[in-house]
């Protein structure tokens, strides 16, 4: 069984025994202090601020991730007309080669 403290014993790193009657525990009636088993509304607001923060991030992170791809694709696509264009003179060179040796041939 899980066992809940309110905020007070939970920071305070205390036992939590709580009244079901009135819903706080002895400690707190003890001391005059609030006594909340429930997370405040204030941090409440705090984890969905952080959340909206990082879902803003992510999304700027997955931005970036997106332009550096679509980069790499674009240096890729140069990367092959230049394989092209070598391939192609490398072609041309080895037919040039060719016609010369089969002119000069004695015949």
């Amino acid at each position: 069984m899980t066992v809940y403290r309110c905020k007070r014993c939970e920071e305070k790193k205390l036992r939590c025994f709580v009244d079901t009657a009135t819903g706080r525990c002895a400690g707190c009636i003890s001391v005059g202090a609030e006594c909340s088993l429930f997370v405040s509304e204030e941090e409440w607001e705090k984890v969905q601020r952080e959340k909206r923060q990082k879902r803003l991030e992510l999304a700027r992170i997955e931005e970036d991730a997106a332009r550096v791809r679509r980069e790499l694709l674009e240096v890729e696509a140069r990367e092959h007309d230049f394989a092209d264009r070598d391939l192609a003179i490398l072609n041309f060179q080895d037919r040039a080669k060719e016609q010369a040796e089969g002119s000069s041939a004695p015949g």
